[in-house]
């Protein structure tokens, strides 16, 4: 796994509950025998990445992506340079292959903050999800799903049957009251189309989520909510979403 930069903190357990500046991150192994999800958490750059089930070294990639990510971002960016690094993550994760039909691979789902132009850009690949969580409730979906109708996956980080370097990008606006949740299918997936549901969770606490997902699912879980409205709070930016 590439250096990490002294400012973010890479996470895989099996089971963990930690608050770092202004996100707070829940994993729970699930009926998993090992964790493959992992989840980056710095000052100015948020990632979760959950390794793919059937192939080899999942739990790698999934770190893998992630470090070579937070070290092609070692501050604030732009949302060219977080396409850049993503590009540069996917080229990591297939340098894991071993010549077989599968190949390590791994979804990506990352937010970094750009001061300049006090929004958050984010880039996705895969089904790990980005939402934005309104002080109404209100739950939007900033991604959609890179899966097909049986709910596998078209486009992953590594995993050569996949379009080398492809993912998708979304902004939203820093607004007061407003929570970032970057997550796992692990999470999302239990819910199926409860989508009122998952908004009544996840408005009460983001463990309650976690619990109903532990309940009902199988898979690992990543759920990692970041506090928007900091930086809104200060007079720094305005107080509309968007996105």
């Amino acid at each position: 796994m590439p250096p990490l930069p002294t400012n973010v903190k890479l996470y895989q357990h099996l089971d963990q509950h930690v608050r770092h500046g202004r996100a707070t991150l829940i994993q729970q192994v699930g009926g998993r025998q090992r964790q493959e999800d992992a989840a980056l958490l710095g000052n100015h750059l948020w990632a979760v990445a959950d390794g793919m089930g059937g192939h080899p070294s999942g739990d790698q990639a999934a770190r893998d992506a992630l470090a070579t990510l937070a070290g092609q971002l070692p501050a604030p960016a732009s949302a060219q340079q977080l396409s850049a690094a993503t590009a540069a993550a996917d080229q990591a994760v297939r340098a894991l292959a071993t010549g077989t039909v599968r190949n390590p691979g791994t979804t990506l789902v990352a937010a970094g903050l750009d001061p300049d132009q006090a929004r958050i850009h984010g880039v996705w690949c895969g089904d790990s999800r980005a939402y934005l969580l309104r002080p109404d409730a209100s739950l939007i979906a900033l991604t959609a799903d890179h899966a097909n109708l049986f709910g596998g996956l078209e486009h992953s980080l590594g995993d050569h049957f996949s379009e080398p370097h492809y993912h998708e990008t979304f902004s939203c606006e820093l607004a007061a009251g407003h929570q970032l949740l970057l997550t796992t299918d692990g999470l999302t997936g239990p819910y199926g189309d409860q989508h009122e549901l998952l908004e009544t969770h996840l408005a009460a606490h983001v463990t309650d989520a976690v619990d109903y997902a532990q309940t009902h699912g199988t898979d690992n879980i990543t759920a990692l909510l970041i506090d928007l409205g900091t930086w809104a709070d200060s007079g720094a930016v305005g107080s509309h979403p968007s996105g």
